[in-house]
Formats: C-alpha cells, structure tokens, sequence
C-alpha cells in the first residue's frame, strides 16, 4: 500500500510505502487508535511521549514507520 495525497495508488505525489499488506495496515490503524489520545494531546511533551510509544510499539511489532515523509 503506497500512500499519496492525491489517491492511493498513483505514481504522481509518491509519499512512500504505507504498509506492506491490508493486515499491517489495520494493525497500524489499531495501535494509532490505542494512542489517540496521546497524539491528539494539547500538550507537546504528551504528543511527542504516545509518539515515542507507538513507534515503540511498531518496532517491538516489526511494523515499519520510518520510510515515510507523511
């Protein structure tokens, strides 16, 4: 799954490879969603913390986050 703004799929915008399979991809959405609040947070320090954890927990996962301009 690449992902760019101007659609999935398309060449033109190319941001990077999104997730290697719908599986990963919904494994990712889930554990965005686990942290929401964190990410969402008023406060730098909490957003840059549930940022710190999710990558944590990707990596821990083996679900990449770092091959990505998005």
């Amino acid at each position: 799954m690449h992902y760019d703004p101007r659609g999935w799929g398309h060449g033109a915008g190319y941001r990077g490879l999104a997730a290697d399979s719908l599986s990963d991809l919904a494994a990712v959405l889930g554990l965005m969603a686990e942290h929401l609040d964190g990410l969402l947070a008023a406060e730098a320090d909490r957003r840059h913390a549930a940022a710190a954890a999710l990558r944590a927990v990707m990596t821990q996962q083996g679900l990449r986050y770092g091959e990505t301009s998005f």
